[in-house]
């Protein structure tokens, strides 16, 4: 039997869901809002971005993308252009 490698528990990124929140806060009261979030390989981005979407469930779109590795001088917005390219490498969850 597989066993999953991510635990069921986040720990350590109250502060970060607390951020993730209140942009979603303004957003539902009607004032746009993006967030671009970054760090090293395994840092737990793709974990932190799964726990909050999953705590929006049925309220919200999250769109989600890849990184594009440009050895430490990356683009800014690549991950925007990912997430909003058609047929692009996004993978759009509701």
């Amino acid at each position: 039997m597989a066993v999953g490698l991510t635990s069921p528990v986040l720990v350590g990124r109250d502060g970060q869901l607390a951020v993730l929140e209140q942009v979603f806060d303004g957003v539902r009261a009607g004032s746009p809002g993006v967030v671009l979030l970054g760090g090293e390989a395994g840092a737990g981005k793709t974990r932190l971005v799964t726990e909050f979407g999953s705590r929006l469930a049925g309220q919200a779109m999250v769109l989600t993308g890849g990184c594009v590795d440009l050895g430490g001088s990356g683009l800014a917005f690549a991950p925007f252009t990912a997430a909003l390219r058609s047929g692009g490498c996004a993978d759009f969850q509701r």
